[in-house]
């Protein structure tokens, strides 16, 4: 039910669905650069994330957090596996080489700004302060190392040519997160502020992006899925968060009203 209504209201988001599925059915790569390939490597993770966070979404709402914690572990260890396999068929050894390279300046960056404030947590009095913590995390890492073992063999090398959907969407995912680390040198006051900066970060993250993309591919297609594959996501975090927000502010409101009467 959830995809029907996704797809009557946000048909580009069921096309870019629909893509997916059908890459997952036939998986098969273009051979490319290293650098190139590496990004595809990320592109494919979270093109993973982005449609299975749909279902995980779905359990939420349905009241079932366990499946939807366990599918939201099992995504992320598959988005790991297929982001090797497809740096190592698109790129060679090479390809995986620079995909590990930046997986591990993307994990040294995450660890040195998280570390400041697990330790003032704990100065603090705070009662979990396990720097285990700090690792659980990449647990799915090592679960993903341990799966690409199998992915490999599924994914399969085509003819030399840009993987436009998997350039863009890596592009765009290691731009976003290397912004998002700007939040931790400029900690805007207020909501407005967050807002203004948030949208600020990622639009100018989506526009080089797409200016990569648009190197890669002249073709609107890649982009178009992209986009939808965003709007999924926005859809599937912050929209149903403001979706109940005004659903309990607007019931708030209405017995109050109801109460003044």
């Amino acid at each position: 039910m959830l995809r029907e209504g996704l797809a009557a209201e946000f048909p580009f988001a069921k096309r870019a669905i629909d893509h997916v599925i059908a890459a997952v059915r036939s998986p098969h790569v273009s051979r490319e650069a290293p650098l190139w390939a590496a990004a595809s490597g990320f592109g494919a993770s979270w093109a993973v994330g982005a449609v299975g966070n749909v279902f995980a979404t779905g359990l939420r709402v349905a009241g079932l957090r366990d499946p939807a914690s366990w599918l939201s572990g099992g995504l992320a260890i598959l988005g790991y596996a297929l982001a090797i396999a497809v740096a190592l068929r698109a790129g060679g050894r090479r390809g995986l080489a620079w995909y590990f390279a930046i997986l591990a300046v993307r994990i040294g960056l995450q660890i040195s700004t998280a570390l400041p404030g697990f330790l003032t947590f704990c100065e603090r009095g705070g009662t979990d302060c396990v720097p285990l913590r700090l690792v659980v995390p990449y647990v799915y890492l090592a679960a993903g190392l341990v799966a690409s073992l199998a992915v490999i063999f599924v994914i399969r090398s085509g003819r030399a040519r840009p993987n436009a959907f998997l350039n863009g969407a890596g592009a765009y995912v290691l731009l976003a997160g290397l912004t998002g680390r700007v939040y931790f040198f400029v900690r805007p006051q207020g909501a407005v502020s967050l807002s203004a900066m948030a949208f600020a970060l990622n639009g100018g993250a989506g526009f080089v992006a797409g200016v990569a993309l648009r190197l890669r591919s002249a073709r609107p297609a890649p982009a178009a899925r992209i986009a939808g594959l965003l709007v999924l996501t926005w859809i599937t975090s912050s929209g149903l968060f403001i979706f109940s927000q005004l659903r309990d502010g607007g019931g708030r409101s209405l017995r109050r009203s109801t109460s003044r009467a």
